[in-house]
């Protein structure tokens, strides 16, 4: 005696999450039968499992359904500026501002920064663009905030090209800690505050990478004590900071406007937290 299941009734009968377990159910009951059409269960299996587990569980790259919803947001790139206004960003609104779709700074504050609020840096990859059109400023990255709308710690400098490339303590507790590597080296801060330079590149060739007035890519990634800076896909400068006294693995990020006429544009801010 042959066993018959019908399977569109079947599926009828049950909430969707369970389909998946259904579909399974009846190629093993097509299989048992004969598979009377001329297909064997087991392609039956194959063919409609799979499918039915792609359709419950993915969109395209992105992970859908209940497993997702346990995963944590570290794999990806997120925007967090939107392109259109401030929110999520905090400044001196006498300087900054958005306009065609970037933040500018217009260097009529002084030296100030915009700080992002949406949480502190640790390990991670920042991605964005930008234009230097005139002045001085830069990208921190695990600084600390010391009064308003001004913080402390690493900075990717952000000015004309001969400048490029430099990893700098902003407002440097100790004179060691004002270049801490520059276009082309990589730099080592030991335990104990000693500074070594190790040079990977003539700091001229490196620095070619840099478009100025035009829009260039930036890519910071820092993990563990290390930190380093890219710009247009080319590695500008490296730093190991194991100082135990400055170094510092978390904190916040923000943009620097120089003041004294600088003009900076940054757009498509992207951050991805790594593990």
């Amino acid at each position: 005696m042959k066993l018959f299941i019908n399977p569109i009734a079947s599926f009828r009968m049950l909430s969707s999450k369970y389909h998946l377990v259904a579909v399974c159910i009846i190629a093993l009951s097509a299989s048992i039968a004969g598979a009377e059409d001329g297909v064997p269960g087991h392609a039956f299996l194959k063919k409609n499992c799979v499918k039915s587990h792609n359709a419950n569980t993915h969109k395209g790259d992105v992970h859908s359904g209940e497993y997702s919803q346990k995963r944590p947001q570290v794999e990806r790139l997120q925007a967090i500026f939107n392109g259109k206004d401030l929110t999520g960003w905090d400044g001196d609104p006498k300087t900054w501002h958005v306009k065609d779709g970037a933040i500018c700074c217009s260097g009529k504050a002084g030296n100030t920064w915009l700080i992002w609020r949406g949480g502190k840096l640790e390990n991670f990859e920042l991605r964005l663009q930008f234009r230097h059109l005139s002045g001085n400023s830069g990208i921190q990255v695990r600084s600390i905030e010391d009064k308003k709308w001004s913080v402390v710690g690493y900075q990717a400098e952000v000015a004309a090209q001969a400048n490029m490339g430099l990893w700098h303590h902003s407002k440097a507790p100790e004179r060691y800690r004002f270049a801490l590597s520059n276009a082309g080296e990589k730099g080592h801060i030991s335990k104990a505050g000693v500074k070594t330079l190790t040079r990977f590149a003539p700091a001229e060739k490196v620095r070619k990478a840099f478009r100025p007035g035009e829009w260039n890519e930036m890519v910071i990634v820092g993990r563990g004590p290390r930190l380093t800076q890219t710009v247009n896909g080319v590695v500008l400068s490296e730093l190991v900071d194991l100082d135990g006294k400055h170094a510092t693995s978390k904190g916040l990020l923000a943009l620097q406007d120089h003041g004294k006429g600088t003009v900076v544009h940054y757009k498509n801010i992207h951050l991805k937290v790594l593990p």
